[in-house]
Order: structure tokens, then C-alpha cells, then sequence
């Protein structure tokens, strides 16, 4: 697998992502440790072990820990962290802005059905009340 490739693919799952910061800020950690932290299943948390495997290695105590290139990549994943959160945040606001104005346009478009069937019933109240028979017995057709 090629080297940029295998490096997207960690960096597109927030659990990858997870276990780098842990072990960089933790040192290093046991499978049990990482599991209780991620609160992830034991299959899930193999799976992704096994494709940080060019990253990570055990200790002699069996833990968990960045080598070389998993320090480098908890750095890369940093700097593009830091240099795309303005981005992200104006793609976010824009998200939500949308939200905001289809919510809107939404709530607007039921007001404006909800105006006529107001009006109806306001007209047979005033019919009714009036007594107005014609109206009443186009409702109500007697044999």
C-alpha cells in the first residue's frame, strides 16, 4: 500500500486519530488501557491497531507505543489539524447557517398553508352564525 494512501486512511477515522494522540500524550498504554479510553469494542480495537501497525509497536510489558513514525505522524496530523481548522469551522458555520435558513423556509411554508385552512374555518363560524342556510345545506345535503 502506498505510503500516502495508508496515511489518509488513518487520518479519516476518529478512533485512528484517538489512539495516536493517547499513546503521543500517554506514552504508552496497555490493550485493556486503550480500549477503556476509546470505550470501543475488543474487534474494533484490533482492527485499527492493525492498520496503525507502521506506526505503533509493544514494549516489552506488552504496551502500546508510538515508534518513529507514528511520533512523525502525530506531528503531520497536528500541523493539518491546526493549519484546516479554519476551514473545517467555516464549512461548519456554513452547515449550519444552511440549516438555519431551510428551517426557516420550512417553518415559513407552514405558516403560509396553515393562514388558509384559519380562514375557511373563520368563514363557516361567520356562515354558521349568520345562518345562512344555503351555505349549511351544501354541507349537509337532506333526502
Amino acid at each position: 500500500m502506498r505510503k500516502d494512501k495508508l496515511i489518509y486512511e488513518i487520518i479519516s477515522h476518529p478512533i485512528r486519530i484517538k489512539i495516536i494522540e493517547l499513546l503521543y500524550e500517554k506514552g504508552s498504554l496497555s490493550f485493556t488501557d486503550l480500549k477503556n479510553e476509546l470505550k470501543i469494542s475488543t474487534g474494533s480495537l484490533y482492527y485499527h491497531l492493525s492498520i496503525l501497525s507502521d506506526f505503533i509497536e509493544q514494549d516489552p510489558k506488552r504496551k502500546y507505543c508510538l515508534n518513529s513514525q507514528g511520533e512523525k505522524l502525530y506531528e503531520f496530523i497536528k500541523k493539518e489539524m491546526k493549519e484546516n481548522s479554519y476551514q473545517i469551522n467555516k464549512n461548519f458555520f456554513a452547515y449550519i447557517s444552511g440549516l438555519t435558513i431551510a428551517y426557516f423556509l420550512i417553518e415559513n411554508r407552514l405558516r403560509l398553508s396553515f393562514i388558509p385552512f384559519l380562514i375557511s374555518l373563520l368563514a363557516i363560524f361567520i356562515f354558521y352564525e349568520a345562518k345562512l342556510e344555503i351555505f349549511i345545506l351544501l354541507l349537509f345535503e337532506k333526502n
